[in-house]
Formats: C-alpha cells, structure tokens, sequence
C-alpha cells in the first residue's frame, strides 16, 4: 500500500508541474494544425494563414527516496519542454516562435501522508524567427504549491505560480484538480499555471480505447524587433475544444488524435515595458473560429 501512494504522489508532482499526466516519468509529443484560418486587424482587413502549433516534453525524477517512519516522500526532478508555432500565409505577422523551458522541481508528503508540498523553478529562451538570442528572451519562472488528497483518487492542489515571461512580471493562482472513479472508467483534470488552463474528462472503453473532451487555454510569445527598432513583444493566445480518442497499446505507449475547434485566437504587438499590459495592443490580429485536428504520443519511460 505504502508503494501505491507513493507512486501515487510522484504522479501527482509532474501532473501538475508540466501538463496533466498519468505518469511520474514520460515524453510527449503533440502537433496541432489549424489549416485557412481567418485572420482580422483593428482596421477590419482580412487575411488567411496556416497555423502549425508542436509540443514536446520530458518528464524525469532524479532523486526519489521513500517514506519512513520519521518523514514522508522526498523527489527531486527536472521538466523539459518546448513549443513552437509557424504561420504561414502572406498576411502572417510573424513566422515562427518558439519557447524552451528547463526546470527544477522538488515534492514532499508532509508527516500525516494526505499533504504535499510541490515546488518547482526554472528559466526558459523565447525566440522568434531568425533574431539572435540574447538576453532579451530569457525568462524566469517558479511555482509553490500544496496538495492535499482527499481520496487514492481524488487530489487537489492549490499555490502561486510566478513568471517573468515576455518581461513582464505575473504572479497568478495556480491548480490542479482531478478526480477518478474506482474503476478507472471515468475521469476528469482540471490544471492551471499562471497564464494557461487546462480541462479533460474522459471515458474509458476496455483495456485500449479512451475517449476524452479536451479544452484549453494558452499562449507562447517572444521579444520581437519591428521596424523602426522598436523594442516589442509578440504573443500568440488561442482556446480550443476538442474530442480526442486515445489508443493504448500497453501500459507505457499511447497515441491519440483530436477533431474540434480553434474557439478564440488573437496574435499582438505590445511595447516591451510592464504598463503595456493596461493598454490595447499597438497590433492586433483576431483569428475567426476554425476547424483543427492535432495528433499526440505518449511513452512512459518507467
């Protein structure tokens, strides 16, 4: 019993640090293509473009030692992750994005084994098309977080998540909420991390086959310099919604696919500085409402 939680609790650390998983030790990948989708500027002028967006992490525990008689569980790991998004299209704004991540996370169960303390820092490079990197696209950003399991199968958590991403300092709630029934049949996830929401509720069919309902919210973005050197900062930010069957070939491998709708999408422009935020963007493109499909891989390592 006392492996199951702990088990348990190592899954929980990386569910919520990275993105909602099922596992403590796992790469995924996942591409997501938004193809003639309709873009409108400020001026009302209207343009079409492709959008590509591909996501990939890697989840790892390095240090793991078991509870004792004196003190709960002690994990120490890393998280890896990188997004990148391409435009393309002759009214596109920008080309391509792309976002790295590196961070250092750390777990522990608190003495009546029901609490956790989950903290995590990192630094990511935000780097848009050919622009060199500098100190410019470096960021910062760390989370605290305690957890609390009201059943094997249902934790909850709640902190503070703090990012000086875009150079623009931000400190949000973050949390994380899943819920599944005894049989593992049913289930719903519910996570956030500063600026990006995410939901899922599935259904299982067997040993192989899920389906689940997926929506999210996020964004990437990165310093960009436009003419007259302007020192700006570009961001991308979308909700969509989808279903999404999943195969499972054996515990360790999964792919799946998703069909739904791009429901909201703005890309901007906004002067590099903290009071920009309270202002309209100096550039602005909204996306209409377009069909996606995207494709995922799963592969739990251990």
């Amino acid at each position: 019993m006392g492996y199951i939680l702990s088990k348990f609790n190592i899954a929980f650390l990386f569910c919520i640090l990275f993105q909602i998983t099922t596992s403590f030790a796992q790469i995924i990948a996942n591409s997501e293509y938004l193809p003639n989708t309709t873009i409108k500027d400020k001026e009302g002028n209207k343009g079409e473009c492709d959008v590509w967006i591909s996501k990939i992490g890697v989840n790892l525990p390095l240090i793991y030692k078991p509870a004792t008689e004196e003190r709960g569980i002690r994990l120490y790991g890393i998280s890896l992750s990188a997004k990148h998004l391409q435009i393309s299209g002759e009214e596109a704004p920008v080309n391509d994005v792309t976002a790295c991540n590196f961070a250092l996370t750390h777990f522990r169960t608190l003495s009546n084994k029901r609490w956790g303390f989950i903290s995590c820092a990192g630094v990511g490079i935000n780097k848009c098309q050919h622009l060199p990197i500098g100190s410019e696209n470096l960021s910062a950003f760390a989370l605290c977080r305690l957890d609390y399991r009201i059943r094997p199968k249902f934790p909850i958590g709640f902190g503070l998540a703090f990012t000086n991403n875009f150079d623009l300092p931000l400190v949000a709630p973050s949390f994380a909420i899943s819920y599944k029934t005894e049989s593992g049949n049913y289930g719903i996830e519910v996570a956030s991390m500063a600026y990006d929401l995410k939901f899922r509720c599935y259904r299982k069919f067997g040993e192989h086959f899920k389906l689940a309902l997926r929506t999210t919210y996020d964004r990437i973005g990165s310093p960009v310099v436009i003419e007259n050197g302007k020192d700006q900062l570009f961001s991308y930010n979308y909700i969509f919604s989808g279903l999404s069957p999943e195969y499972c070939f054996n515990k360790k491998t999964s792919i799946g696919a998703s069909l739904g709708y791009f429901l909201w999408s703005k890309m901007a422009f906004r002067e590099r500085n903290l009071m920009s935020i309270f202002h309209s963007p100096e550039k602005e493109y909204q996306g209409e409402p377009s069909p996606f499909v995207s494709a995922y891989f799963v592969y739990t390592l251990f």
